[in-house]
């Protein structure tokens, strides 16, 4: 095997940090920026509140891979199994539950504080933890990105330790294990067709099950399949099976980045 010359070696030793360190950077801005402009747009009272949703969607779209999400969440075995038109509509049906269940909420955050904890990095991922600061309470929300070929991207995001991605997940996989695919597909149609309906006119009792309770704690995730709910395996699987892109990149487990960017917050309402 050769041996690589000194001067090689010393560009690696020099330049290796200092990529991962612009990284971070990248990675740093790119999440702070989107969730700034966000919050922006929700604490703008002249903007109507559908008008708000609209415009805040259209920030996150770019910086979210939710495909590779759906895909992610279905699992290397379903996955493969499954013809184009069938990955099509349940991307699409994906998404779109996706949407309704977090993005649909986002106006009750507009008057919090967010507060930025520098990169971890894992690999060529970043683990980025945030902090939102409510009146009435405070969540850890962790966003994970990977490097697409475009630019970094999220795959997935923790509400209070819990991952979208092995919630939906184990909630298919349960559900698949006495279901077929076809039967999977209809109920998140008739739950898509039930979301467009509700969004119309009067909230529906699922989506006031959705929202946060009388203590504030909100729901991680809601059920891709409403008849037949969630056991609590199913609940405890997406907590303990591993990340589906390839570990999770633990903030207690991994080094941070050399001279990460100091952890800032985004400005309150005034």
């Amino acid at each position: 095997m050769k041996k690589l010359p000194l001067a090689a070696l010393t560009v690696l030793l020099l330049c290796g940090p200092s990529a991962a360190a612009d990284d971070a950077k990248t990675v740093f801005g790119l999440v702070q920026g989107v969730v700034d402009r966000a919050l922006a747009v929700l604490r703008d009272e002249k903007v109507p509140l559908d008008a708000k949703k609209e415009m805040v969607v259209d920030i996150i779209n770019p910086l979210v891979d939710l495909p590779l999400a759906a895909k992610l969440a279905l699992g290397p075995k379903q996955w493969p199994r499954l013809a184009e038109k069938q990955r099509r509509e349940f991307t699409d049906l994906f998404v779109d539950q996706v949407k309704a269940s977090y993005f649909e909420k986002m106006d009750q955050f507009s008057d919090a504080k967010v507060e930025f904890e520098a990169p971890v990095a894992k690999e060529d991922k970043f683990y980025m933890l945030t902090h939102v600061i409510g009146k009435d309470q405070r969540l850890k929300l962790a966003y994970k990105l990977y490097r697409s070929s475009e630019s970094w991207k999220i795959y997935d995001l923790e509400i209070e330790g819990v991952s979208i991605v092995k919630s939906y997940g184990a909630q298919y996989k349960e559900f698949l294990q006495k279901g077929t695919f076809e039967e999977l597909l209809e109920k998140m149609r008739e739950k898509a067709q039930s979301a467009k309906k509700s969004s119309k006119g009067k909230k529906s009792p699922e989506e006031k099950a959705g929202s946060p309770d009388a203590e504030g704690a909100t729901p991680a995730a809601q059920a891709p399949v409403e008849a037949e709910g969630v056991s609590p395996e199913a609940k405890d699987a997406a907590l303990n099976e591993p990340d589906p892109a390839g570990g999770d990149p633990s903030v207690k487990e991994q080094p941070q980045v050399r001279n990460p960017p100091p952890a800032k917050s985004s400005p309150q309402a005034e």
